[in-house]
């Protein structure tokens, strides 16, 4: 990080609840802290990104603790009480997870 990027973040800091107030960028330095939304700033400056909501954020690792638990032994009965889903639902997960492991694989040869 340069000088002069250590100097703007300073400037974010005592500087954002005056000039940001009313923006949802505000809120943005208020969660990750200013350093953090100056980077976010400096990558995608002016334009617009994309955030999951933490729903799927949530269910994706969700799936993959499901898919190393079978691995490990675990019964789906067990795995399914645990997460409060339907052993189908068990198995459907771990269907999906072995045909996108399937695909990583065809496309790496």
């Amino acid at each position: 990080m340069t000088e002069q990027d250590k100097k703007y973040i300073e400037s974010l800091k005592e500087n954002a609840a005056i000039l940001f107030a009313d923006s949802d960028f505000y809120d943005v330095i208020e969660t990750i802290g200013a350093e953090n939304a100056y980077k976010l700033a400096k990558c995608f400056s002016g334009g617009y990104i994309y955030i999951p909501k933490l729903a799927t954020i949530q269910r994706v690792q969700r799936d993959k603790d499901i898919f190393y638990e079978v691995q490990q032994g675990r019964s789906y009965k067990n795995i399914a009480r645990k997460y409060g889903l339907s052993v189908r639902s068990v198995r459907d997960i771990v269907k999906q997870a072995l045909e996108n492991s399937a695909d990583r694989r065809k496309t790496e040869v």
